[in-house]
Formats: C-alpha cells, sequence, structure tokens
C-alpha cells in the first residue's frame, strides 16, 4: 500500500511551517495555525488544478493571519467566560472558513434575489 504522502512532502511542509514562524513581528502559534488551516483546506477542497489549488492556499493562510485575533475574540465571547481561545487556534480556524464563507458569499451575488430576501429576513419583513 502506497503512503499517502511521502517523506519529502512531510518534510518540505514541516520545514516551511518552522521558517513561517521566523516572520519579524508575527505570533508564531498565528503562522502555524494558519498554515494548517489552509494545508487542511486544500486537503478538503475540490479545486479542479494546481493553480487554483495554490490560490485557495494563498488566500486561505493570509485570511487566517489575518482574522486570527478577531477569531480569537469571537470564540471567546461565545464560550464560556473559564475557556481561553489561543490565537494560533482560531488562526486555524479562520483560515479553514474564511474561504469557504468567501465562496458562499460569492455564490449569493450570482442570484441577487436571494441575497435581497435573506436581507428582508433579518429585517424582520
Amino acid at each position: 500500500m502506497s503512503e499517502p504522502i511521502s517523506a519529502t512532502s512531510a518534510t518540505s511542509a514541516v520545514v516551511t511551517a518552522s521558517v513561517l514562524t521566523l516572520v519579524p513581528g508575527a505570533e508564531p502559534a498565528v503562522m502555524i495555525g494558519a498554515f494548517t488551516g489552509a494545508v487542511l483546506f486544500i486537503i478538503s477542497n475540490d479545486a479542479a488544478g494546481n493553480y487554483q489549488r495554490i490560490g485557495l492556499f494563498i488566500v486561505s493562510f493570509l485570511g487566517g493571519v489575518l482574522c486570527a485575533n478577531w477569531a480569537a475574540n469571537a470564540l471567546s465571547a461565545l464560550l464560556p467566560n473559564a475557556l481561553q481561545v489561543n490565537v494560533g487556534m482560531a488562526a486555524l480556524i479562520s483560515s479553514a472558513c474564511v474561504v469557504r464563507m468567501l465562496q458562499y458569499f460569492m455564490k449569493l451575488t450570482n442570484n441577487p434575489e436571494s441575497w435581497l430576501n435573506a436581507l428582508r429576513g433579518l429585517r424582520g419583513k
């Protein structure tokens, strides 16, 4: 039975994540969390080509880095006060979710009537 990932691929992923922690001014947990979330998103996504996968990976990684603090604050507000949300975990969650949310909003704009109906539902008709 063949391995799903080669040793070279695994080593290059670990080296890339390690190098990302050296970015000045960036928290290492955020970089590792965003990288892991982007990898998980790409693995679970059924994108057609390699260029599309690379583009989605970049958008997912940047979304995870930029939305990490916001996601940590949002999760902290939703969870009980005794639980603290790690920024790295928030980066992982946000990088895995940000592209899906963007794709959902893009899908809504294909049919403006459904978007308007959703807004009317929020207003209370």
